[in-house]
């Protein structure tokens, strides 16, 4: 309990006389704000007593202007409201931090080291007419989700070690392009758009759905498929002088039942991306990677003056399998739009629907970049959907645009194989802390004792 000497309560009188608040008057006395809202009515009661009794209290006897206690006093109001002030916004800044993952990506930008580039060693150009950029697209990965054989009459067996041998399948024939399969063209830059559902997620807008998750959960998913993918943006970077990621979410690893169509960073996609963002600081310290997130479901992108719309596609609802008339229509609406900004949409690019096609309609194409798994259970028993696993690759130049569309068709089958009777482990994502704490998982499911040894 405080105990309320005179100096205090006079202290207390000017204080609350000046208009301070009761958090102010407690910086100033040393005391609670609850000792300082209980002072005051007790003083109110004890005027009220004195004014019954034909009294009132003595008047606390005025001080001059430029008293040094009245400064003194002043000062420490000052500077309470000064800290008032300050606690209030960062408490304002720390509400303004909606996500899980926002908050989780302040951990990761302290906590990732980053990689050191390796160095360039391009080969000595040839007498290539062309300068030219490359768009390889990453969509629909769903890196954590398993599919047994089982389930896919046999077409497909799937998880995350099959996506990194997908994975580093594509980073070598992306490669062998760029080096060796078009000496004609001089690959200045390396676009990459991400079209979302890295992660499959918990998918809580289906809860009557079991989920296999092949690292038990969703966070550990995300840290891992953004370390293979940092790491296919380096072998990238080991083949062309500039690499530019642009991210947009899925619907997949959203964290909230419903899609919040105000906040696509309420997203592990956009984790994902801090992610590599933070591993592979120093390329872009160096300017030879630059990283886009936009705070929308819809990135616009200029390459070599041609207009890109990347978008998810997960709001476009139409029938009989890939709805064409939705997309039309979308397309149609977001042509008007855009105009009223003066600009002009030239490829559309999707996800979602994990198919490879593409459409001309209205001047525009409409590219669907593709899948990473043949079919899942979902696609075969409902739709009797599947396709070969394929990321469509485009190249562009200045005079004529879109030159030259690549299917890369990304199945390894002779390692995938050898994965499955465990003759074989991928080697992309390096540095994966991840893939050294599943280690154990793997020995165990074997049957074998999980113990963890040095340099294992």
């Amino acid at each position: 309990m405080t105990k309320w000497t005179k100096e205090m309560d006079d202290q207390l009188d000017k204080l609350v006389a000046s208009g301070a608040s009761y958090l102010e008057v407690a910086a100033d006395l040393g005391v609670t704000r609850n000792a300082v809202t209980s002072r005051v009515t007790t003083r109110k009661h004890q005027t009220a007593i004195a004014a019954m009794a034909g009294g009132t209290p003595p008047a606390a006897p005025a001080l001059p202007p430029g008293d040094p206690q009245l400064r003194a006093t002043e000062r420490k109001l000052k500077e309470s409201q000064a800290q008032v002030r300050t606690l209030r916004a960062a408490l304002d800044e720390a509400d303004a931090k909606k996500t899980i993952a926002e908050q989780l990506i302040e951990v990761v930008q302290e906590e990732v080291q980053p990689w050191e580039p390796r160095p360039l060693a391009l080969p000595k150009p040839a007498e290539a007419l062309y300068d030219v950029d490359m768009i390889a697209p990453l969509a629909d990965e769903h890196s954590d989700l398993v599919i047994s054989g089982a389930s896919t009459w046999g077409l497909e067996r799937y998880d995350f070690n099959v996506f990194r041998i997908r994975l580093e399948r594509y980073a070598k024939v992306l490669a062998a392009y760029m080096r060796h399969h078009l000496p004609r063209y001089a690959f200045k830059r390396l676009w990459t758009f991400s079209m979302g559902d890295k992660v499959h997620g918990n998918l809580p807008n289906s809860p009557g759905q079991k989920y296999r998750n092949f690292h038990a959960n969703d966070l550990r998913a995300a840290i891992a498929v953004a370390e293979a993918e940092a790491d296919w943006l380096a072998r990238m970077l080991d083949h062309v002088q500039e690499v530019v990621w642009v991210g947009v979410s899925g619907n997949h690893a959203r964290q909230t039942a419903k899609k919040d169509y105000a906040d696509p960073h309420d997203n592990l996609d956009f984790l994902v991306t801090a992610y590599i963002a933070a591993r592979m600081r120093n390329y872009v310290e160096e300017g030879r990677l630059t990283i886009h997130a936009p705070r929308s479901w819809t990135a616009y992108v200029d390459v070599r003056g041609r207009t890109n719309a990347l978008n998810h596609g997960d709001d476009v609802t139409g029938t009989w399998g890939i709805p064409w008339y939705g997309f039309s229509k979308k397309e149609n609406r977001v042509q008007s739009l855009v105009a009223q900004k003066d600009q002009r949409v030239d490829f559309f690019w999707y996800g979602h629907f994990h198919s490879d096609t593409a459409r001309t309609e209205n001047m525009a194409r409409s590219i669907h970049a593709g899948n990473w798994f043949v079919t899942d259970p979902y696609a075969l028993n409902k739709l009797a959907a599947g396709g070969e696993p394929v990321q469509q690759a485009q190249v562009f130049d200045d005079e004529l645009g879109r030159i030259l569309e690549i299917p890369v068709y990304v199945r390894d089958t002779n390692r995938e194989d050898a994965y499955w009777r465990g003759l074989y482990l991928p080697t992309i994502g390096r540095d994966s802390s991840l893939t050294t704490v599943a280690m154990a998982d793997e020995l165990a499911e074997t049957g074998e004792f999980p113990m963890i040894m040095a340099g294992a």
